[in-house]
């Protein structure tokens, strides 16, 4: 007959020391709850539960996982603008990797080759790609082919890359240092004053709310107010970096910084 197997699972015991530990744990982790929604109502003092819940998963994405063991799983579309040490793309069968509908309209195909290639550029170590034989689909079992860009792929990853000349590779390099300077280091005179204003304001703005300066605003952010010296509202909210929240939290301030500079 059918043979089973039965597991029994045994719980810790409950000690003075594993009540503590939990206590403390759930303190500490109230503690950077607590911390995320104060930094929240500062960039947008009447959000809500929804808004704040958005925020913290756009705001988790970036933190540094590199110690833990986690799987984020996501779209291709969500996954623009991310980056992980490793990245599985996965499905990379035919009618789903281009999806069936696009093969009849050339716009929908370059569509789906530019997600591909957000998928597959966002590993920054090591990639992995696969598809599947068969899938289930309710009650039915169908055979999969794989995707027909897959074999591109697998030739791309086994060409050669072409060797780059000496003289362009020293010019990237002299690009790469020239980046490590000061942010103020390629800036004339009259915007690193206006800047430097600028980069006061946020520290206090930040000290006053108790937050990390980029919170407030990135140097980036800061940097294109210098360069552009916004006159309007309008000005600001054209600045990479500045949303109608920021703008109406911190909109009078900028302006007057750059008006005083």
């Amino acid at each position: 007959g059918e043979q089973t197997t039965s597991t029994q699972r045994t719980s810790p015991a409950v000690t003075p020391q594993l009540v503590g530990d939990l206590a403390e744990e759930r303190a500490a982790n109230m503690s950077e709850l607590v911390r995320l929604g104060r930094e929240y109502s500062v960039l947008d003092p009447t959000g809500g539960i929804p808004g704040f819940l958005g925020w913290l998963t756009s705001a988790l994405r970036g933190e540094d996982r590199s110690g833990g063991d986690a799987v984020e799983i996501v779209t291709f579309h969500a996954a623009k603008g991310l980056e992980w040490s490793v990245v599985h793309v996965a499905g990379l069968e035919e009618g789903f990797v281009p999806i069936h509908h696009a093969k009849d309209s050339p716009d929908d195909l370059d569509e789906e080759r530019r997600l591909l290639y957000v998928a597959l550029t966002r590993a920054r170590d090591e990639l992995i790609c696969s598809w599947a034989k068969t899938r289930t689909f309710g009650s039915r079992t169908a055979n999969r082919q794989p995707s027909p860009w897959l074999g591109i792929i697998a030739n791309t990853v086994g060409a050669t890359p072409p060797e780059v000349p000496r003289q362009a590779g020293a010019g990237r390099a002299k690009a790469a240092r020239a980046s490590l300077k000061k942010p103020t280091s390629d800036m004339p005179e009259n915007q690193v004053e206006l800047f430097e204003a600028l980069r006061a304001w946020r520290k206090a703005q930040a000290k006053e709310a108790d937050v990390a300066a980029f919170v407030i605003f990135s140097d980036a952010t800061l940097r294109a107010v210098a360069e552009a010296r916004p006159k309007t509202r309008s000005e600001l909210l054209a600045l990479h970096g500045i949303g109608a929240v920021k703008a109406q939290r911190f909109g009078d301030d900028l302006l007057q910084v750059v008006a005083d500079n």
